[in-house]
């Protein structure tokens, strides 16, 4: 009886720290490395378990940055994708919008060529070709800074300016387009305010606002131009009456 009980603690000391050897590695094999090896024998069954809390660490260090990388990656490829689609939708608006320029000089030109109808008055229809070649010098223009900018080794150029009158300065040039379209302007700018920029691009924007404010609004409306500073913040909003894009 004694033997058979000192067989059966001798057997348990050897075979349970197997045992839990053998649950950590089935939990590592469900990638699960919060569990470890628990006791502090000497022997080799205890080195053997402080072997695999290492080798548990270790993977669950490499499989961590292995899913942050995968992560990336894939974050990478969905906005390559999306920059893909982007440039497609841009080509095609391109496109279109090239397209009817083009036809429309094409039209007038060989009207005036074989001098039909109206075409015969050829200044007058000069002069609008002139103005619709403008438009389309306008738009290659506007595709040359996209490319530009695009372009992996293009760096924004900034300068600290004053940007109160940089808007007084756009808000004057289309002060005829204003009065042409009989449109009324609120002008609330915060004197004095500096901000570090490339002038060039934010005046394609501020244009492009302006522009399209005053071209879309139906006569007798109004443009409202905010220019405000909160929390070292700069807030610019040009908001027209009439019509919303």
């Amino acid at each position: 009886v004694f033997g058979s009980i000192m067989m059966c603690f001798v057997t348990n000391r050897i075979t349970k720290p197997i045992m839990k050897l053998s649950a950590l590695s089935e939990e590592m094999s469900k990638l699960n490395f919060d569990v470890s090896y628990e006791d502090d024998a000497e022997d080799e069954v205890g080195v053997l378990g402080r072997s695999m809390n290492s080798l548990s660490h270790s993977l669950k260090d490499a499989i961590g940055a292995l899913q942050d990388a995968n992560k990336q990656l894939q974050h990478d490829i969905d906005e390559k994708i999306q920059i893909d689609e982007m440039r497609k939708e841009f080509i095609a608006n391109v496109s279109h919008e090239l397209k009817t320029p083009i036809t429309i000089i094409k039209g007038q030109l060989q009207g005036m060529l074989c001098g039909v109808g109206r075409y015969k008055d050829r200044e007058t229809y000069l002069a609008q070709s002139l103005e619709v070649t403008n438009s389309l010098e306008k738009m290659v223009q506007e595709l040359l800074t996209v490319s530009r900018i695009e372009a992996p080794q293009y760096s924004c150029v900034k300068t600290h300016f004053d940007f109160t009158q940089f808007l007084r300065q756009r808000l004057a040039a289309f002060d005829d387009l204003f009065v042409q379209k009989e449109l009324s302007v609120a002008i609330n700018l915060l004197p004095d305010i500096y901000i570090d920029g490339d002038m060039g691009l934010l005046q394609k924007v501020v244009d492009n606002l302006l522009g399209n404010a005053a071209t879309y609004s139906p006569p007798g409306n109004s443009i409202r131009v905010d220019l405000r500073q909160a929390e070292e913040k700069v807030y610019l909003t040009i908001e027209n009456t009439g019509v919303h894009i």
